[in-house]
């Protein structure tokens, strides 16, 4: 490793162990809970070598829930947890299948969110791809209910950095569900027990997002292994229909009229280590919102940074 390289090291631990060691709460960026499984570490490279990789992803969210009129479920999940299949079907192109697992009033469930196309092509610096991930739910809607497309660029700046940078926007169509406070000294017998004071809102997030990343990878092993260092910048507008799921809730979905606009954004930074072997990649990792902007009416879930675990078997 040159000298120079190993300056973008140590400049990059440094950054890691900084952000580690300062918490910092930031209102959430989106109105309902969706663990984001891209732009994270996409590259526009194939990241496995045989016909197919399976790979899997653990986050922990520490800090403490608080419950608001922006709170997407009465279990609001601290662990998060995802998986996905990628498999070659030509030379240039690659499928991938994402499964979240994730929490609602209803328990825990475990269900396929996005099913992934990617084309790539090698240019002389670097290489690019194409890639569309579509929602395979059915809403009784026409077409998809989520779409989501990015163009990503990959580049070698040295034998021992790389970097990465991508572009994407999604069509969004979510349904989740809300907390709102109930007023009054009697509680409805149909109010979950385990929040006696709160009542539940069926409501569905329809809009659009943008999204865009630069990533900056530093090289240490002949194996592939880094450090990297990400800025992902994220920004949605929303119209969200309500459906009072409680009777006492009523009377504050016809004041409201049922439609609440929401436009948020959140800047990540994101870095961690990866350990690379032709058979396997280790990826410890934190993310730390560090800019978020949200509508300044009404009490919004609160999030603090989040440590997580990928693995992939390639």
């Amino acid at each position: 490793m040159t000298n120079a390289s190993g300056k973008h090291t140590i400049v990059l631990l440094a950054t890691w162990l900084g952000v580690v060691a300062t918490p910092m709460a930031t209102l959430a960026q989106r109105p309902f809970q969706q663990y984001e499984t891209f732009y994270r570490d996409e590259t526009s490279t194939r990241q496995y070598f045989d016909r197919f990789a399976i790979s899997g992803e653990v986050s922990y969210n520490p800090a403490r829930a608080e419950s608001g009129e922006g709170l997407s479920s009465i279990r609001p999940d601290r662990v998060a947890y995802s998986a996905r299949f990628d498999y070659r079907l030509a030379d240039h192109f690659d499928i991938g299948v994402v499964v979240d697992a994730y929490g609602n009033s209803a328990g825990r469930s475990v269900g396929v969110s996005w099913v992934a196309f990617k084309y790539f092509r090698v240019v002389e610096a670097g290489s690019y791809a194409l890639r569309l991930a579509l929602d395979p739910a059915s809403d009784g809607q026409g077409g998809f209910p989520q779409l989501d497309a990015a163009w990503i660029y990959s580049s070698v700046m040295s034998p021992e950095v790389t970097a990465d940078v991508g572009f994407g926007a999604r069509r969004v169509r979510v349904g989740y569900e809300r907390l709102v406070p109930l007023d009054g000294p009697e509680t409805p017998v149909n109010v979950s027990p385990i929040l006696p004071d709160y009542g539940i809102i069926y409501a569905r997030a329809l809009g659009w997002e943008a999204h865009a990343f630069f990533s900056y990878k530093a090289l240490f092993d002949p194996g592939g292994s880094h450090i990297f260092f990400s800025l992902l910048g994220e920004a949605g507008s929303y119209e969200m229909v309500d459906e009072p799921g409680d009777l006492a809730l009523i009377d504050v979905v016809q004041d409201d009229e049922g439609v609440t606009e929401y436009r948020g954004g959140v800047i990540w930074l994101r870095s961690g280590l990866e350990f690379s072997r032709p058979l396997y990649a280790f990826t410890p990792f934190i993310e730390l919102p560090i800019r978020q902007w949200a509508p300044s009416d009404g009490e919004w879930a609160r999030q603090r940074l989040r440590i997580g675990l990928r693995l992939m078997l390639r």
